[in-house]
């Protein structure tokens, strides 16, 4: 068991990636927010436009500390690009979190007062912060950010 565990743990780094052509990235990126790591340690957010065998055009929307790069539609070589990151548009984290946060509560407070009015007093409370704990964290899965290796 500890074996089949211990391969899973070293899998999980190669599961959220995605391995596209270069000339593919355009079309599979469309309406995707993108994270581009330069080689000079520098981040860029926004959006892919378009490719060229030397560089890609991208419309940056954010900037980390320092970066050279302004906002706007900018040029950048691809022998510069040191890693690129895609957030995904997904709202399923956010609606299982929330409903698995709420239903959780009702069912331990039902279990514990032994009452099918467990939603009377305190455990609506409970049940209400639940979901709202819930939400956060499934908003914090659907935020994620998915790695791409360019070929």
């Amino acid at each position: 068991m500890r074996i089949v565990l211990l391969c899973l743990w070293a899998a999980l780094p190669i599961l959220g990636q995605e391995r596209i052509a270069w000339e593919q990235t355009p079309t599979v990126f469309a309406g995707r927010q993108v994270m581009v790591q330069l080689l000079d340690g520098n981040q860029v957010q926004g959006r892919w436009i378009s490719v060229s065998p030397e560089g890609l055009q991208f419309d940056v929307e954010k900037t980390s500390k320092g970066a050279r790069i302004g906002k706007g539609l900018q040029t950048i070589a691809r022998d510069s690009i040191a890693r690129v990151q895609v957030r995904k548009k997904r709202i399923g984290g956010r609606v299982i979190g929330t409903l698995g946060g709420f239903y959780a509560a009702v069912a331990i407070g039902g279990a514990a007062t032994g009452s099918r009015e467990a939603m009377q007093g305190p455990t609506a409370f409970v049940a209400l912060g639940s979901a709202i704990a819930g939400y956060w964290l499934g908003r914090a899965y659907d935020r994620s950010l998915d790695e791409v290796i360019l070929f």
